[in-house]
């Protein structure tokens, strides 16, 4: 009987230029979204296994990161060699990443990835185990896995077919050892991280879908699939018929105007290996206060992540770590020992701050409402602890536990828990309550207030969470991370008042889409202070020099202030106000008061 291994290895072989071809179009879709969570920066270290044509590593070689290619088909290396004439590939075994001729040694990749390949392997836990020897400590690891039948309309499409039509119960002739989609849940992606010792595994679903031009190709993709192809060939000649005919009837069933839409969605998992400098494999949360400085707090105490600025008296110091070291947070009543957040004076156009003392006789303001918000940067990126999410998860409320578990995916749930106990552990400082018994209420559309609270708002993008809290004025923030297919220049034509556009043209070409990013920022924070949003606006409109205006659905809504240093309407009324955030690269922030109505 041949092996299973021997079965895929006769498919690429024969099928390396039809898969490129067929599934190319699709799994192509899923390097971007995966080379962003490996974070990678030019210099940058990468082993793509799995490889196929080549097409990760040459994203890869185009960010400036130095890219390793590993496929067992040599058919598949000579293609993406052919694709990628600059790459390094090599042909070798996924499961044996210790063997001699590849030359690999322990800690030499800063990151790995495996795209659409480990549900191709027989034993996968060994190979995600040996991923892990070879990266440096703190390196990353994703990998992709197709979603299972039900939420993949294509293989939903084969698999009814085949029951309908033929035998699924057929003996197989090759050994295969697992399930086609093992790992196509976001339980069984974490599980297989966290058992090879990987740490906070986080698992995105990636919205993927074939647009064909003709039915029949939908049987050209099956037959590029070992097993699907295996199956349907074991299969008598009349069922193979059969099964055939009724799987392009479902793909015309799915054609969307002049194309056949198939949705194959699928899982991206990422975890990180155990940094040299975390032996206990835990911590806190990351937290980051406005002055270009990241704090983690935990078992480690203080630690400074990016420069400090801070003005101490009249003299501006600018330092790389605080000297002496800052005090390690207590926790007490109404807080806990990963959550101490500072206040930050902030200077307008500038990334100056001033530690304010902790504690909520910091938080009063001015009459006029003028000082700054208190912010809270949580960045997923940092190692957070079990105790710290069961400390969260026991703020909430039933029914925000009862929200928590409604999310289907991993990721969702870690953003949720994180960003409404962030908020309940900042509010309970804030008011000096158990951050159980802050009184929280859901509006009409969901969004939480604090029934004689402070104002707060909160905003997430990508692995930052960002929160907001003010005690007089409402209170805007956005975060946001810069993504490489943003079409910022479309976006922006059709949505920045025209003095925006013109200070981005002015910018440039590689500062642009940065540019466009904190505009973006700015306009929300803006609108979101006032209690709206940037979703649903069809164009924001320039009225003059010192307003724009806002257009949502045809109606006009209430002109915007426009330089912070400008009064609204020329007029004695107070000021909105509005900061840059600083945050950690390949992100923009901002945050806004709104401004007081005039007495």
């Amino acid at each position: 009987m041949p092996s299973f291994k021997n079965l895929e290895f006769d498919t690429w072989q024969r099928g390396a230029t039809a898969y490129d071809r067929l599934f190319g179009a699709v799994t192509r879709a899923a390097i971007a979204p995966a080379l962003e969570a490996l974070e990678l920066q030019p210099g940058s270290r990468l082993l793509d296994l799995c490889c196929g044509t080549g097409h990760t590593v040459a994203a890869a070689l185009q960010r400036g990161v130095e890219a390793c290619g590993l496929d067992l088909a040599p058919a598949m290396v000579a293609l993406a060699r052919q694709h990628c004439p600059a790459g390094s590939f090599q042909v070798g075994d996924a499961e044996a990443l210790d063997a001699d001729e590849l030359g690999f040694q322990a800690g030499q990749f800063d990151a790995a990835c495996c795209l659409f390949g480990l549900n191709h392997l027989p034993d996968q836990e060994r190979a995600v185990a040996q991923v892990l020897r070879l990266l440096r400590p703190g390196g990353r690891f994703t990998f992709s896995m197709w979603c299972p039948p039900g939420p993949s309309t294509f293989h939903t499409l084969v698999q009814e077919a085949i029951a309908a039509h033929g035998r699924s119960d057929l003996p197989s002739p090759v050994m295969t050892p697992a399930p086609r989609l093992r790992f196509g849940e976001p339980q069984s992606c974490s599980e297989l991280l966290l058992a090879a010792g990987f740490e906070n595994p986080r698992v995105h679903e990636l919205p993927l879908a074939f647009e064909l031009d003709r039915p029949e190709t939908v049987l050209e993709l099956a037959a590029t699939s070992p097993r699907v192809s295996l199956l349907l060939a074991q299969q008598s000649e009349a069922d193979r018929r059969r099964i055939e005919e009724a799987i392009v009837a479902g793909a015309l069933a799915c054609r969307q105007g002049a194309r056949i839409h198939l949705p194959i969605p699928a899982l991206l998992a990422v975890g990180h290996k155990p940094a040299l400098d975390d032996p206990q494999h835990s911590g806190g949360a990351a937290l980051a206060c406005t002055g270009r400085q990241t704090l983690a707090s935990g078992s480690q105490g203080w630690s400074p992540m990016t420069e400090l600025r801070s003005d101490i008296g009249s003299s501006r110091t600018r330092m790389s770590a605080p000297d002496p070291p800052l005090p390690r947070p207590q926790p007490g009543p109404a807080t806990a020992g990963w959550l101490t957040p500072r206040n930050w004076r902030l200077e307008e156009g500038s990334a100056a701050a001033e530690a304010l003392p902790v504690g909520a006789d910091a938080l009063s303001t001015e009459a006029n409402g003028s000082e700054p918000p208190w912010l809270l940067l949580l960045d997923r990126r940092q190692p957070i602890g079990a105790d710290v999410r069961a400390d969260l998860a026991a703020s909430l409320s039933a029914a925000e536990r009862q929200r928590l578990q409604a999310y289907r995916l991993a990721d969702d749930r870690d953003r949720f828990l994180l960003g409404r106990g962030g908020l309940r552990q900042l509010l309970g400082r804030w008011l000096d309550l158990a951050p159980e018994a802050v009184p929280l209420e859901s509006g009409a559309h969901g969004k939480p207030h604090c029934p004689g609270g402070p104002a707060f708002n909160l905003s997430h993008s990508g692995e930052l969470i960002l929160l907001a809290v003010h005690a007089s004025r409402p209170v805007g923030v956005d975060v946001e991370r810069l993504r490489p297919e943003l079409d910022w220049q479309a976006i922006g034509g059709r949505m920045l008042p025209e003095r925006e556009r013109q200070a981005l043209e002015a910018l440039p070409e590689p500062e642009r889409p940065e540019g466009f990013l904190a505009a973006w920022c700015r306009l929300e924070a803006r609108l979101k202070a006032r209690g709206d949003g940037l979703a649903g606006l069809e164009r924001l409109r320039s009225q003059d020099d010192m307003t724009c205006g806002a257009a949502r659905n045809g109606a006009e809504a209430a002109a915007l202030p426009g330089d912070p240093d400008r009064r609204i309407g020329g007029t004695a009324a107070p000021w909105e106000l509005l900061w840059d955030v600083a945050v950690p690269s390949g992100y923009q922030a901002a945050v806004a008061l709104a401004p007081l109505q005039a007495s």
